[in-house]
């Protein structure tokens, strides 16, 4: 364009008589576009920025890196391959500005064609030249042809949505610092999960509790509490008004074993304590008597467990485990995305049926794991790093680190799309551009029709990326 300007400056008649145009408005209109892709772009390291130096705990999304053992915990699942998003604390998010400025595809991908556009277009010119023999044609198809390649909205496309994305995720806790968290994460298809989390506070309700010992009631239950609570099942909560009362003389834990779908055994101040089903009564012979009937209470999806201290049976806890409607909305969000849940579970009532009916998902996208893949699970989830690349981060919470997860499979399937509808667009256009200037003549293609070309591909890239998933 700045060697066409300076042609029309001693030339000028063949741009007077409308022969030829002037195509800067089309180059103008590709530096403002992308312009204001870079600043959307700055709002969007402005907004993070706030989020990544708040006083709030920090917590950093990471991939599972055993792929095979993230193989054997998802066997029986719907997951396509093995890739497992979890998260820990972290004292320090690192990386944040060089995550933040990374180029997305659209703007890598940018850079890889401009050198076919621009042999494209010196070819054109130098046919062009042969063909009609001028000089100003010449520069004018040179002209024409680079405008018609420039990706108009390679920044713009790609960091509108990023910055919308964004600032959904800092609205429910969560950082997404750049295009490579989205590259990170998106290809995620299981995510590792305590049931503690999927269950939180007001989820678990107490209905009843049936007693069967006259004496020492009050101490079996409080340390069945304490090893509930140690052991991160969502049931303890129903005994939170017992711990705060006596949280100045909590029983001494000694050790605790949770046995596969049957319940917890802890040992507390020399005596053993079972917390489960009736099958773990029976494996360690406590005598539960025949009038005792389980069906009257599950018989409305109410769940019973047991309490025994020192071999004998003390009481049967009646309760009920309701969704959660955050955890719910993002279970549902997570399944439009084949994601599947990894459970680490210390309560035998927690079953991947009971999970599947209370959230109304798939029972084959949740895996309960077993003991073993459990403290693994556990284990990954539950250390804490001094500094952690700024990928993904929360603020703590299940619901909060799902959204993030799911937002980065939405975001990559739409930048997708506007890709390829980008490209496609840009192709057209130096095909249709360099069929008409060579079979016509340069002087076909007016600046207006150009704009109003190169505009409609332009919209429609951005809005392909716009339009999200619920």
């Amino acid at each position: 364009c700045l060697l066409q300007q300076i042609v029309s400056l001693f030339m000028a008649g063949g741009f007077v008589g409308a022969e030829y145009f002037l195509y800067t408005s089309i180059l103008s209109l590709g530096f403002t576009l992308n312009s204001l892709g870079r600043t959307m772009m700055v709002l969007r390291v402005k907004e993070n920025f706030k989020f990544i130096t708040s006083k709030s705990p920090s917590y950093c999304a990471k991939i599972f890196t055993d792929e095979d053992t993230s193989r054997k915990m998802l066997s029986g699942t719907t997951a396509q391959n093995s890739t497992i998003a979890y998260q820990h604390k972290t004292e320090n998010l690192s990386d944040f500005l060089k995550i933040s400025y990374a180029p997305d595809p659209s703007e890598e991908l940018s850079g890889k064609l401009s050198p076919i556009t621009l042999v494209s277009s010196v070819f054109v010119t130098i046919v062009y030249g042969v063909i009609f023999k001028s000089f100003v044609g010449a520069v004018s198809a040179l002209a024409v042809m680079s405008c018609v390649s420039i990706p108009m909205v390679a920044l713009l496309a790609g960091n509108i949505p990023l910055l919308i994305m964004c600032k959904n995720s800092t609205k429910s806790n969560a950082l997404i610092s750049g295009y490579p968290s989205v590259k990170q994460f998106s290809e995620s298809n299981a995510v590792m999960v305590n049931s503690k989390e999927l269950y939180p506070k007001q989820s678990v309700k107490l209905k009843t509790i049936e007693h069967f010992a006259d004496f020492r009631v009050e101490d079996a239950m409080l340390s069945a509490a304490v090893i509930m609570k140690e052991a991160k099942s969502p049931l303890y909560r129903v005994f939170s008004d017992i711990l705060k009362k006596n949280k100045n003389s909590l029983p001494r834990i000694e050790s605790i074993i949770y046995e596969d779908k049957l319940g917890l055994v802890g040992w507390v101040n020399g005596e053993r304590v079972l917390i489960g089903n009736r099958k773990l009564l029976d494996r360690f012979h406590i005598f539960v008597d025949d009038t005792v009937d389980e069906k009257k209470y599950t018989r409305n999806d109410y769940d019973v467990t047991y309490i025994a201290c020192s071999g004998q049976l003390i009481a049967m806890i009646v309760s009920e485990y309701v969704a959660d409607p955050l955890v719910k909305r993002e279970l549902h969000r997570a399944q439009k995305f084949g994601l599947c849940l990894v459970v680490s579970t210390t309560d035998s009532n927690i079953t991947a049926e009971r999970i599947a009916q209370d959230y109304e998902i798939y029972a084959r996208t949740i895996k309960v794991l077993n003991t073993g893949f459990a403290n693994t699970c556990n284990d990954v989830c539950s250390k804490k790093e001094s500094s952690s690349r700024a990928y993904i981060a929360t603020k703590g919470g299940f619901v909060s680190f799902m959204h993030a997860i799911t937002n980065a499979a939405s975001f990559k399937q739409n930048l997708t799309i506007g890709i390829i509808i980008e490209i496609f667009g840009l192709i057209l256009g130096v095909l249709l551009s360099a069929t008409m200037v060579l079979y016509a003549s340069v002087s076909i293609l007016g600046v207006f029709e150009m704009l109003m070309y190169m505009l409609f591909w332009s919209t429609a890239a951005v809005i392909a990326q716009l339009v999200r998933k619920p």
